[in-house]
């Protein structure tokens, strides 16, 4: 699984049998194919959630290598 904490939540993205799940404190917001591409939608701010989509001036990670990698349990 992979963290990024923000000002509004934290995002995690885990693999699931449906694929990988974009979360924001709990609450999915989308599934991928890949944990590439539900990272890719955090920095460009199509998540579909508005706290962090419309927030301006914040650093946005480009990729998966400016998230917190951590095995699931």
């Amino acid at each position: 699984m992979w963290f990024y904490e923000t000002t509004v939540g934290t995002f995690c993205i885990r693999y699931m049998r449906e694929g990988y799940g974009l979360f924001v404190d709990g609450e999915c917001l989308l599934w991928q194919r890949d944990a590439e591409t539900a990272a890719k939608m955090v920095f460009q701010g199509t998540t579909g959630y508005a706290p962090w989509d419309t927030l301006d001036g914040v650093h946005r990670p480009k990729d998966l290598s400016e998230w917190r990698y951590r095995e699931a349990i």
